[in-house]
């Protein structure tokens, strides 16, 4: 940080002179107008409450238009933004344009920037995440410096950018052991290979390729698409060769379309049109889709009313927006996609589909990072697993309307956290949450079922309570593997024992490793219902929690397990407990 301060001090001695030149305020930023080019620089905020910085890519002052090309010296440094976007048409960024900004996390220069110049962007210690754009030819010297918390870059330009020779290389204070460099196929040797400032520190095991599928963020170089312009792409599908292959009616812009019925005059999506070649494969890449409302074909208007099967499965695409005419989101609709960061699913919609927002199965990556369903959607129609596999990835709160959790529906996340279910839950389905990570959960007073694998793999879980409602537990619901069960302790509150598959399993083996409590005057039941003789089953009067080693104000003076054995203190657990007064006493350690 002293060094990005001293860097910061030269830049501020080296100032130029001041030149007399028009000055402009549009929508609270600051501006210096070139009236022979008719183009602006950025100089700076007009607005110190600005706070998420959105520069245009043109203005308008006194009924001209102006070019926006430079973002000019020192010009939003040490400002409280804690968002930036630059627009195409941007050619060059000053000296300490964003220099020391503390609260931006991500920084991405559009293609058309060919320059950035020393210190732009020195300082901004929270960025973690950096897009350089395909026009850039030259990095100044500590550019990007003082970002300690950096881990990965991405350069689309299609030359390695020269960088000053100097002494303090361009991210001095990067860790370099753990910045990951995303850099164009056909460049990767030249970068590992550069004897350039900075690229020459970033270790060659640290250098990928922006064609890397196993990296979720991976992004293609060719036809990088920002805000729809597509000057990049190469080649072009043109509507009446590629229609089959799309298995559609009509395009519309960038989404290829089926009529689902002409007396409705209702459409859904059913893919994207490819715009680039990556390697031999079209697909498809952008920033935004925006699905209309309505499309025309052939004179007549259609209104979306769906989005059907793994219509964005396999694009690259950061943003979706989705009309309030949209009823039905169909099966993997939203599965296997690169990019995608938040979705909102507005109130129109009805169905969601079988892994709709799913992960990839091997990963659990290349799905939306975040689902979020309108406050006042119901959702009538479930698929199965609709957010499984979503591995660190955001889960949405379930409804509180839901009776029933469908199959798999947040199965194989990783959860530590309990999500919560509402007393309106009556069934749990079959895999509804297993291979999760959590420890401890509450089931709903009014559950009645819960179904086969429902909690399979919870390996942290350690005691659980059966409420007194359940009427039927499916097979190995808490089965830890095929021989396994990783409970200590079940606690079951119905006065009739639930039905079972066959012979009660917790695992795929009997519970003889668990303590069963069941309610008072029920042992003999689930005994004989679950076949349980060579279980330690105990009925609540029998057993007493217990926080510390005084039972019944006596003192305890030795523990036992319930095969005799001495214990060096409780384990968790059925203990016998040995007390002062002589008396012996089973207790139940949490």
């Amino acid at each position: 940080m002293k060094q990005t301060l001293l860097f910061i001090t030269a830049l501020l001695m080296a100032q130029p002179m001041a030149v007399t030149a028009k000055q402009a305020v549009v929508d609270g930023i600051k501006y210096t107008l070139d009236e022979t080019r008719k183009t602006a620089e950025a100089a700076g905020l007009a607005d110190s409450s600005v706070k998420h910085l959105v520069i245009p890519a043109s203005i308008k002052v006194e009924e001209k238009t102006y070019q926006v090309q430079s973002i000019g010296y020192m010009a939003f440094h040490m400002s409280h933004i804690k968002s930036l976007s630059l627009p195409e048409g941007l050619k060059s960024i000053g000296k300490g344009a964003f220099a020391i900004i503390y609260e931006i996390e991500e920084i991405t220069i559009p293609n058309s920037v060919e320059k950035i110049s020393a210190g732009a962007f020195d300082g901004c210690i929270y960025v973690t995440k950096v897009v350089i754009g395909e026009g850039v030819k030259s990095i100044g010297e500590s550019a990007f410096s003082g970002m300690g918390r950096l881990e990965k870059m991405y350069i689309y330009a299609r030359q390695v950018p020269v960088t000053e020779l100097r002494t303090v290389d361009m991210i001095e204070e990067t860790h370099w052991n753990s910045l990951k460099l995303y850099v164009p196929n056909e460049l990767l040797e030249d970068y590992r290979q550069s004897e350039l400032p900075c690229w020459c520190e970033v270790r060659d095991n640290n250098i990928f390729a922006l064609y890397d599928p196993d990296d979720e963020d991976y992004w293609p170089v060719v036809g990088r698409d920002y805000d729809g312009d597509q000057t990049t792409v190469t080649e072009t599908i043109h509507d009446y060769s590629y229609q089959e292959w799309f298995h559609c009616d009509f395009f519309t812009d960038n989404l290829a379309f089926n009529i689902l019925s002409q007396e409705d005059k209702t459409v859904e999506v059913t893919s994207l049109r490819a715009n680039v070649i990556n390697g031999e494969k079209w697909i498809y890449v952008a920033d935004t889709i925006r699905i209309p409302e309505i499309v025309e074909y052939h004179d007549t208007v259609y209104t979306v009313r769906k989005i059907g099967w793994g219509a964005f499965s396999g694009s690259f695409v950061h943003h979706v927006e989705i009309p309030s005419t949209v009823t039905e989101i169909d099966l993997k609709a939203f599965n296997y996609v690169w990019g995608l960061q938040e979705l909102f699913i507005p109130s129109s919609v009805k169905s969601i589909g079988s892994y709709a927002f799913a992960g990839e199965a091997d990963t659990g990556k290349y799905c939306p990072k975040r689902v979020v369903i309108a406050d006042d959607a119901r959702i009538e129609s479930w698929g199965d697993h609709v957010f499984a596999l979503r591995r660190g990835k955001e889960v949405p709160p379930i409804p509180d309307y839901l009776t029933t959790i469908p199959i798999g529906f947040f199965s194989d996340n990783g959860m530590t956290e309990w999500p919560g279910l509402s007393d309106n839950v009556e069934v749990i389905d079959m895999e509804a949450f297993s291979e999760n990570d959590f420890e401890s959960i509450v089931l709903p007073q009014n559950l009645k079922e819960i179904g086969y694998k429902a909690f399979y793999k919870c390996r942290k879980l350690k005691s659980v309570t059966i409420p007194a409602n359940v009427t039927y537990l499916g097979d190995k619901v808490f089965a830890s593997s095929s021989t396994e069960c990783f409970l200590d302790t079940l606690r079951l509150l119905p006065t009739t024992p639930p039905e079972c598959p066959i012979i009660w399993e917790v695992g795929s083996r009997k519970t003889t490793n668990v303590v069963i409590i069941v309610p008072d005057g029920t042992k003999e039941l689930y005994q004989n219902a679950w076949n349980l003789s060579l279980t330690t089953i105990y009925e609540e009067s029998e057993v007493t929690a217990i926080k510390d080693i005084r039972v019944n104000g006596s003192t305890g003076m030795g523990y036992y397990s319930l095969d005799g054995r001495r214990l060096s203190s409780p384990q968790k657990g059925i203990n016998i407990i040995r007390q002062s007064d002589g008396t012996t006493k089973k207790i139940l350690v949490k």
